[in-house]
């Protein structure tokens, strides 16, 4: 992977892949996905970490990574103590909103600044991997609750005979931190979100990391974005999208 991306990483890649392995294997692995799929990056030491670039060298969109670990305080992920534990995925999710928000505060500084094209795609690259736990995933998946006010599965049984007479998904737009306060979490069905086009999301990385990183990767779509991506627009990722009536994820 290195032998492709040098000549794409800052200066400080080297000096901090040794300590920050996650967030930089990460920006490595986007960059790499998106060359993977035809486009002609660029990268520079401000702004954000990868540029997408037309032929002719104008900014199509941009992309910024970000791998966030368990977190401080009360609302911190840790790793579990016992041989049989819950998965918090409650708390985990509560990790990606948080990165997410981080994201789109430096994007609008950017944009405040004058230094990005506001007219133009902006993703989010989220990695879980440095989240403990987070190998292990929900249903649905984690990052459609997170986006997509969408909660945990259900079942309903009639008493008597045990049959199925409902089953489905709960609704669920906000999670509580330990605090009490209220975390949204339908930010791809409403207005919250709309500068951020999509999020690019992926545990990694895995024990066995395949030659085209995007086969592990998802790309969620912002429903309200102003500047939505068009679909398909990594080729080989597992794309989800919002209908307007369901959550869909697709292959391409």
């Amino acid at each position: 992977m290195w032998s492709r991306y040098y000549r794409y990483a800052d200066r400080h890649f080297k000096g901090e892949i040794s300590t920050n392995f996650v967030q930089r294997y990460w920006e490595m692995a986007v960059t790499l996905a998106l060359l993977d799929s035809g486009f002609s990056v660029a990268s520079t030491d401000e702004g954000p970490d990868v540029v997408v670039n037309h032929a002719d060298g104008r900014p199509a969109a941009y992309v910024e990574a970000i791998a966030p670990n368990g977190g401080k305080g009360d609302n911190k992920v840790s790793e579990p103590q016992d041989r049989v534990f819950w998965v918090p995925h409650d708390d985990i999710i509560l990790r990606y909103t948080n990165a997410i928000c981080s994201k789109l505060n430096q994007y609008r500084k950017w944009k405040a600044k004058g230094s990005i094209d506001p007219s133009l795609p902006y993703v989010i690259a989220l990695n879980e991997r440095a989240i403990p736990m987070s190998e292990s995933e929900a249903n649905p998946p984690r990052l459609v609750q997170a986006l997509y006010g969408i909660g945990t599965a259900f079942v309903t049984l009639d008493p008597t005979s045990l049959a199925t007479v409902a089953s489905g998904f709960k609704t669920k737009k906000a999670s509580k931190k330990k605090n009490g306060s209220d975390v949204l979490l339908d930010g791809f069905i409403t207005e919250r979100l709309t500068e951020v086009s999509a999020i690019l999301f992926a545990c990694a990385p895995i024990n066995c990391i395949p030659n085209d990183i995007r086969k592990i990767m998802s790309l969620a779509h912002n429903s309200r974005a102003l500047n939505p991506l068009p679909k398909g627009w990594l080729g080989q990722v597992s794309e989800i999208c919002y209908t307007g009536e369901r959550v869909e994820r697709i292959t391409y």
